[in-house]
Protein backbone atom coordinates (compact mmCIF):
# COMPACT_ATOMS: atom_id res chain seq x y z
CA UNK A 1 0.00 0.00 0.00
CA UNK A 2 1.27 3.70 -0.73
CA UNK A 3 0.57 7.12 -1.91
CA UNK A 4 1.90 9.22 -3.90
CA UNK A 5 1.63 13.24 -4.42
CA UNK A 6 0.74 14.33 -7.60
CA UNK A 7 -0.45 17.97 -8.31
CA UNK A 8 0.39 18.83 -11.78
CA UNK A 9 -1.95 18.23 -14.97
CA UNK A 10 -1.39 14.68 -16.89
CA UNK A 11 -0.05 15.50 -20.86
CA UNK A 12 -0.81 12.54 -22.38
CA UNK A 13 -1.49 8.70 -21.86
CA UNK A 14 2.28 7.47 -22.10
CA UNK A 15 3.39 9.69 -18.91
CA UNK A 16 5.70 6.72 -17.79
CA UNK A 17 8.11 9.08 -15.99
CA UNK A 18 6.21 10.85 -13.02
CA UNK A 19 4.22 8.79 -10.31
CA UNK A 20 0.95 8.96 -12.72
CA UNK A 21 -1.47 6.57 -13.06
CA UNK A 22 0.27 5.02 -16.15
CA UNK A 23 3.19 5.30 -14.48
CA UNK A 24 2.44 3.80 -11.69
CA UNK A 25 0.48 1.12 -13.45
CA UNK A 26 4.13 0.62 -15.55
CA UNK A 27 6.34 -0.14 -11.97
CA UNK A 28 3.94 -1.83 -10.33
CA UNK A 29 4.11 -4.36 -13.62
CA UNK A 30 5.20 -7.27 -11.64
CA UNK A 31 2.64 -7.34 -9.36
CA UNK A 32 -0.74 -9.85 -9.78
CA UNK A 33 -3.14 -6.97 -8.41
CA UNK A 34 -2.91 -3.69 -8.77
CA UNK A 35 -5.58 -0.91 -7.74
CA UNK A 36 -4.83 2.70 -8.49
CA UNK A 37 -7.51 5.47 -6.90
CA UNK A 38 -7.33 9.29 -7.77
CA UNK A 39 -7.07 11.68 -4.21
CA UNK A 40 -9.32 13.91 -5.85
CA UNK A 41 -10.02 15.52 -8.65
CA UNK A 42 -9.81 19.19 -10.10
CA UNK A 43 -11.78 21.12 -7.31
CA UNK A 44 -9.84 19.26 -4.53
CA UNK A 45 -6.81 20.74 -5.76
CA UNK A 46 -8.27 24.34 -6.21
CA UNK A 47 -9.34 24.48 -3.28
CA UNK A 48 -5.79 22.87 -2.13
CA UNK A 49 -4.16 26.14 -3.70
CA UNK A 50 -6.56 28.59 -2.25
CA UNK A 51 -5.72 27.94 1.53
CA UNK A 52 -1.96 29.11 0.84
CA UNK A 53 -3.75 33.00 1.22
CA UNK A 54 -4.38 34.32 4.57
CA UNK A 55 -8.70 33.97 3.90
CA UNK A 56 -8.29 30.41 2.84
CA UNK A 57 -5.31 29.25 5.38
CA UNK A 58 -9.09 30.23 7.93
CA UNK A 59 -11.53 28.41 5.40
CA UNK A 60 -9.45 25.50 4.81
CA UNK A 61 -11.91 23.39 6.31
CA UNK A 62 -14.69 24.56 4.24
CA UNK A 63 -12.83 24.83 1.11
CA UNK A 64 -11.65 21.20 1.68
CA UNK A 65 -15.38 19.65 1.75
CA UNK A 66 -16.06 21.96 -0.79
CA UNK A 67 -14.09 20.70 -3.04
CA UNK A 68 -14.65 17.25 -2.22
CA UNK A 69 -18.06 17.75 -2.87
CA UNK A 70 -17.56 19.24 -5.90
CA UNK A 71 -15.38 16.48 -7.25
CA UNK A 72 -17.95 13.83 -6.09
CA UNK A 73 -20.91 15.80 -8.34
CA UNK A 74 -18.72 15.82 -11.07
CA UNK A 75 -16.87 13.09 -10.90
CA UNK A 76 -14.08 11.64 -13.48
CA UNK A 77 -13.15 8.05 -12.93
CA UNK A 78 -9.32 9.20 -14.61
CA UNK A 79 -8.74 13.11 -13.54
CA UNK A 80 -6.32 14.71 -15.43
CA UNK A 81 -5.06 16.37 -12.32
CA UNK A 82 -5.57 14.87 -8.79
CA UNK A 83 -3.51 15.53 -5.32
CA UNK A 84 -1.84 12.30 -5.60
CA UNK A 85 -3.08 8.43 -5.73
CA UNK A 86 -3.37 5.85 -3.28
CA UNK A 87 -2.45 2.03 -4.39
CA UNK A 88 -2.83 -0.98 -2.74
CA UNK A 89 -0.48 -3.72 -4.78
CA UNK A 90 -0.91 -7.64 -4.34
CA UNK A 91 3.00 -9.36 -4.91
Amino acid sequence: MLTVPFVFEIHDTYDYVRFTKQGLTHLLDDFSSVNIQPNGGKYCVIFHFLRLGVIGSVLFPLLNNLGYFLDLIFKSNDPRITLGYTVVAIK
